[in-house]
């Protein structure tokens, strides 16, 4: 983000500190979805939306050399990177049989954390 700020947008610091503020309003907004819902229905398909979701933004603020754009394009990719995590989430300790959980958590969270420094 900060080669972006600095080299592609031309925005310095302060354009840093507004297009991670940008990101950071679309995933609060994602996490106040996630946790307005009552059930598990349709969450599958939720995970599938945010995923193209968070493809296409992620694109658009790649191609994009205006700032605004770029801003603009930074609320769903935050929108959509929280709608999935959070919904991957619930639904791997919800499918989980009680004695079982504690492992696949851990599983969960090692190819969740470990394999994300490699991506």
């Amino acid at each position: 983000m900060p080669i972006f700020a600095e080299d592609v947008l031309h925005s310095g610091a302060s354009g840093l500190g507004l297009l991670m503020g940008a990101s950071g309003i679309g995933a609060v907004a994602g996490a106040l979805l996630l946790a307005s819902r009552a059930n598990l229905s349709g969450l599958g398909r939720m995970v599938a939306f945010a995923g193209s979701g968070f493809g296409i933004a992620l694109v658009a603020f790649a191609i994009s050399k205006a700032f605004w754009l770029s801003l603009l394009a930074l609320l769903p990719v935050g929108f959509c990177l929280m709608l999935q995590m959070g919904a991957c989430n619930t639904l791997a300790q919800s499918m989980t049989p009680d004695h079982l959980r504690g492992r696949v958590m851990a599983a969960y969270s090692m190819m969740f954390m470990g394999l994300a420094p490699l991506g």
